[in-house]
């Protein structure tokens, strides 16, 4: 849908589609925002530009997140680190590329982390809408993040206190292992935006490029910003950079 042109635009229609699904009391509503509309919906360990898929994937994921978890303890609880659900959330959350991909229920979240870099080459940037039925969310005492034979949504334990100041969510993704069939596997997670499955769930919103200030302006005034996405002497000092620009 789109592109919008601002953030009065973007709003009626996010308002318009979803005054019906919310009467729904079995279905959850999740948002991401991306700065560029033609990025597929990737966790960042897919995405070819990290140079992990390949034959040797499983290894090499497992070698990261074994990794992670020896390393990371003196920097947290390290009962975080015996759940693999909160390890990995955890991770993720600091920038380790994982199978997870970060999603919020506050669609104006969404529409900040769209917008929040400046980069004047893109045209349109996008906010996803995925809809979930509450019965498919992640069994997370039955299963872990490496063994869900499906995609699968999932609200992550209290490992961050940007988590909950970003009403964070996450979903783990379909993996095909290609290998065991001997072929030479080009993208061994399914694109969220391209999994039949949930073709009739996922709403795309394209924004111009060029509503960015109005539209970080407007979302000042409703609280989301540097600062209270990211609470803490960072965010205030990145706050205060663009808030007196």
């Amino acid at each position: 849908m789109g592109p919008f042109n601002s953030f009065n635009d973007f709003f009626v229609k996010l308002t318009d589609i979803t005054k019906e699904i919310t009467k729904d009391d079995n279905l959850l509503l999740l948002y991401r925002g991306q700065k560029n509309s033609s990025w597929d919906l990737l966790p960042k360990i897919a995405r070819k530009e990290y140079n992990f898929i390949g034959p040797d994937f499983l290894t090499k994921e497992k070698d990261l997140v074994e990794e992670f978890q020896r390393l990371s303890r003196p920097y947290t609880n390290s009962d975080l680190l015996t759940n693999a659900w909160d390890l990995l959330s955890l991770a993720q959350h600091h920038g380790l590329p994982t199978r997870l991909l970060d999603w919020t229920t506050n669609p104006l979240v969404a529409l900040y982390f769209a917008f929040k870099e400046k980069d004047t080459k893109v045209k349109t940037r996008t906010v996803w809408l995925l809809k979930i039925d509450k019965s498919e969310l992640a069994d997370c005492n039955k299963n872990t993040p490496f063994n869900n034979p499906k995609t699968v949504a999932f609200k992550p334990n209290h490992v961050t206190q940007r988590l909950i100041s970003q009403n964070g969510w996450f979903t783990t993704h379909k993996f095909i292992n290609t290998s065991k069939r001997f072929i030479t596997p080009s993208n061994t997670f399914i694109k969220l935006n391209k999994n039949k499955a949930y073709k009739d769930r996922i709403f795309k919103f394209q924004i111009i490029n060029n509503a960015r200030e109005e539209i970080l302006t407007r979302l000042d005034t409703f609280g989301i910003n540097e600062l209270t996405l990211f609470p803490g002497i960072d965010g205030l000092s990145k706050y205060l950079e663009w808030k007196k620009n």
